[in-house]
């Protein structure tokens, strides 16, 4: 069996995404040895699963947005993705606000609601990640995240029970809904404060 390889830091998760969205194809960046169609259908089950989830009118961060493959499921100007791959961030969609950051201090603003698809799983200590949400997130909003559980290269897989633990050293939860669904996916929606 393979050793999992780990990523250290941002310019490291910079080079391996970097890298990665070269040899799949910068429109997107999925599970390798899916073809196009395959990563068409998943996206559309994901996209209105999530579109039942997301609570409308709320000021969106959408950490690690890639392309913005799901920014259309929130208002143009209550959004702002933020990414590490500037070849990424030059694909979005118009009319939406995104940025490249080279670290978490540079996100900076108030959100209702922290989006986050298949990110946190690519990170070993999530102190940092959840310090900046903390520093964002508006108490009493809602926090959507949407994490694949399964293991490969470059993933740190995490249960609904270990996430709820992280989240409580910086957040009281005030109520959960969790999801499992195809191909090892957890959704979680928490209201926080």
């Amino acid at each position: 069996m393979e050793e999992k390889s780990k990523i250290l830091n941002l310019e490291e998760a910079k080079i391996y995404w970097s890298l990665r969205a070269k040899e799949q194809g910068i429109k997107y960046v999925g599970h390798i040895g899916h073809s196009n169609e395959e990563h068409k259908n998943f996206y559309w089950r994901k996209a209105k699963f999530l579109n039942e989830l997301i609570p409308r009118h709320k000021r969106v961060l959408d950490f690690g947005c890639g392309v913005g493959m799901f920014s259309h499921l929130f208002d143009k100007g209550k959004y702002l993705g933020v990414d590490i791959i500037d070849s990424a961030i030059n694909l979005t969609l118009p009319h939406y606000r995104y940025q490249l950051i080279e670290n978490y201090s540079e996100i900076e603003g108030r959100f209702d609601l922290i989006f986050t698809a298949n990110v946190l799983q690519h990170i070993s200590d999530l102190g940092d990640v959840f310090k900046c949400f903390r520093k964002v997130m508006r108490k009493g909003h809602l926090l959507l995240m949407e994490n694949y559980t399964d293991s490969g290269v470059h993933m740190y897989p995490r249960g609904g029970v270990e996430y709820c633990n992280i989240i409580e050293n910086y957040f009281h939860i005030k109520s959960l809904k969790t999801e499992i669904f195809e191909g090892g996916n957890l959704a979680m929606k928490i209201k926080v404060k």
